[in-house]
């Protein structure tokens, strides 16, 4: 049985659980046929960590269909969209498409102090759902909108001003290369994946 692995996000957590899990892929990288990376960062870090061989890996970067999704965006009304989300007509809003996760650090993301003249509105859910709304201060629930699940991003894509990740680690994300798409500024943490897409080494 020939057997390929995609890492989608190759990282080193410091913690048991994270040791735990390099330990493993270390392991099994060499029952492995063919290690696939989403992008160079992702690959560098995955040798650097010990989780994959040069010998049996290539790199395929993720990729979305930029045309279409331009075109979706621009036929959309902003006012329209917002509506469906209800989110005010005349706010600055900025926002991100993310799980709710450690990985996507929406924790570190609601520590910030944030401009009083910008709205927020996070589009997903997760495991860390409650715990991250627990952390909203009286002030920061005036500015910072948790829309839970949607159906459409690009229709809420086209709400935004300005789009940001505040992940602590990624292969090559897609809802990134959405918002680049649609042309979005993008403000990203400093890690693998983003790096690439901004060029930024």
């Amino acid at each position: 049985v020939k057997v390929v692995h995609t890492f989608h996000g190759a990282h080193a957590e410091k913690t048991i659980i994270g040791r735990a899990k390099v330990f493993i892929d270390s392991v099994l990288k060499n029952l492995t046929d063919k290690l696939i990376s989403v992008s160079e960062d992702e690959c560098k870090t995955s040798l650097q960590i010990g989780i994959n061989k040069a010998s049996s890996t290539i790199v395929i970067p993720n990729g979305i269909d930029h045309k279409s999704i331009k075109d979706e965006f621009d036929k959309l009304n902003r006012d329209t969209c917002r509506d469906i989300f209800s989110l005010p007509k005349e706010a600055r809003i900025w926002g991100t498409l993310s799980r709710l996760s450690y990985q996507k650090g929406i924790d570190l993301f609601l520590e910030f102090e944030l401009p009083e003249d910008v709205l927020f509105a996070i589009a997903g859910d997760g495991e860390e759902k409650e715990s991250l709304l627990s952390k909203l201060t009286e002030d920061k629930k005036k500015r910072i909108v948790f829309l839970g699940n949607i159906e459409k991003p690009i229709t809420f894509l086209k709400c935004l001003d300005g789009y940001f990740s505040s992940s602590r680690w990624e292969g090559l994300p897609l809802s990134v290369l959405e918002a680049m798409s649609c042309e979005l500024p993008c403000l990203l943490s400093k890690v693998d994946g983003h790096r690439e897409l901004s060029g930024v080494g």
